[in-house]
């Protein structure tokens, strides 16, 4: 189990250096300790599970892709970094995948930004996230497709396709993930970041595409069929970081 513990323990560290990159160094030591001690983070450092490597590889490509939006000039260790950090997230779990469609939302609502997708960094990055993908692609070509075919037996997308009490059980499950005082407060800074997003700063648009998505899919799902609780574990990577900046 110690893998666990060691890989939830560095994803806290580079929390930390995501909140100093984008506020200071006190939020940056508040978002380690806020994300070391989250119930999920605590519950999955015993355990063996996809969702220490993923919530690594998470971070680390969160703090790579602050750091190609952030500087003037970003740099192509960033972008090796964010590649190796999608690709090896996508061969943990294939929910890693949030993270190219969050970066896309994130470029739509910020158009100043968009002058990055004309530059090769992010091209690098997605490159070497194929490449380190491709033999799980191969794998699965040569195998029926196994992979692909038991992450659609969770999704569940047969017969009935409305469940709204299975979407608020996902729901009221999260307050036991994140923690109820943390998700209450991202719940109203979401609602109230989507009825103002005309003011909302460009770190704040980036936390919240970076979490809200990722909720918001996992509640429709929810509806459809049904979700697990710690589907949306990736989400509270930046929940984290914009619910400590506030506090």
């Amino acid at each position: 189990r110690l893998p666990a513990m060691l890989a939830n323990l560095t994803s806290a560290v580079v929390l930390y250096f995501i909140g100093r990159r984008l506020f200071d160094h006190r939020v940056g030591l508040w978002c380690a300790f806020t994300f070391a001690t989250l119930p999920a983070v605590s519950l999955f450092s015993g355990v063996i599970s996809t969702d220490a490597p993923l919530l690594l590889a998470w971070s680390v490509a969160l703090l790579c892709f602050v750091d190609l939006v952030r500087r003037e000039r970003p740099g192509l260790g960033s972008a090796v970094g964010l590649g190796v950090a999608i690709g090896l997230g996508m061969n943990a779990k294939y929910a890693m995948g949030y993270f190219v469609l969050c970066s896309a939302l994130f470029f739509l609502a910020v158009p100043a930004r968009r002058a990055l997708l004309r530059r090769p960094h992010l091209w690098v990055a997605l490159g070497i996230a194929f490449l380190l993908l491709l033999p799980n692609v191969v794998w699965n070509a040569t195998h029926g497709f196994a992979t692909l075919s038991h992450t659609a037996s969770n999704a569940n997308w047969t017969g009935t396709l409305f469940h709204p009490m299975r979407a608020l059980e996902f729901l009221a499950s999260q307050l036991a993930v994140f923690g109820p005082i943390l998700f209450v407060a991202w719940l109203v800074m979401a609602f109230g970041g989507a009825r103002r997003i005309r003011s909302l700063t460009e770190t704040e648009i980036l936390l919240l595409c970076f979490s809200v998505p990722v909720v918001v899919i996992l509640i429709v799902q929810g509806l459809l069929s049904g979700a697990n609780a710690n589907w949306a574990i990736t989400a509270y990577v930046s929940a984290t970081v914009l619910v400590v900046s506030k506090l």
